[in-house]
C-alpha cells in the first residue's frame, strides 16, 4: 500500500523570502523574515493536520503542489472567465520554485524526514475563486 497525504493551505501562495540581514552588537547576524515564519507555521499546522499523528513517511516521495491566484477583480469579465478555465495563467510572483522552497522546507519532520526524499516534483500556478495552495504527497513505489 502506497502511504500520501492531501491538504489544502487557504490564501494567496506565498514563496521562501531571501533571509533579512541585520545588526546585532554591531555584529551581521542573518534571521528568517517575520512573513516566512506565518507562513512556516500555517503550512506545518495543515500538514500536521492531515498526517493525523502519523509518522514522517520514508523513502522516495513525490509531491503535487498546485498554487491557485485570485483572480483580478480589476480584469474584463471576459478575461475573468478565461481564467477561471484555465485559459490564462497567473505569470506573476511569487515564483513557482520559491513557493515550492517555502513548502518543501515547512514540511520536514512532519510529512517527511527531509525534504532530500522528494525525487519526483510536479507543479503549476493558475487562476481561480478560492486562492490557496494544494499539497499532494506520496511514496514512490
Amino acid at each position: 500500500m502506497t502511504e500520501s497525504v492531501h491538504f489544502v493551505v487557504p490564501g494567496t501562495p506565498r514563496g521562501q523570502e531571501r533571509a533579512g540581514i541585520g545588526r546585532v552588537s554591531g555584529r551581521a547576524v542573518v534571521f528568517t523574515r517575520p512573513q516566512t515564519r506565518s507562513e512556516t507555521g500555517a503550512i506545518r499546522m495543515f500538514a500536521s493536520t492531515a498526517m493525523a499523528g502519523r509518522p514522517p513517511m520514508e523513502g522516495p516521495l513525490e509531491m503535487r503542489l498546485l498554487a491557485r491566484y485570485p483572480i483580478p477583480q480589476s480584469w474584463s469579465k471576459k478575461n475573468q472567465e478565461r481564467a477561471r478555465k484555465n485559459e490564462i495563467k497567473p505569470t506573476l510572483r511569487p515564483d513557482l520554485d520559491n513557493i515550492e522552497k517555502l513548502c518543501l522546507d515547512s514540511m520536514n519532520f512532519i510529512v517527511w524526514k527531509d525534504d532530500a526524499q522528494i525525487v519526483r516534483l510536479y507543479a503549476e500556478k493558475q487562476y481561480s475563486e478560492t486562492p490557496n495552495v494544494e499539497i499532494y504527497v506520496a511514496q514512490v513505489e
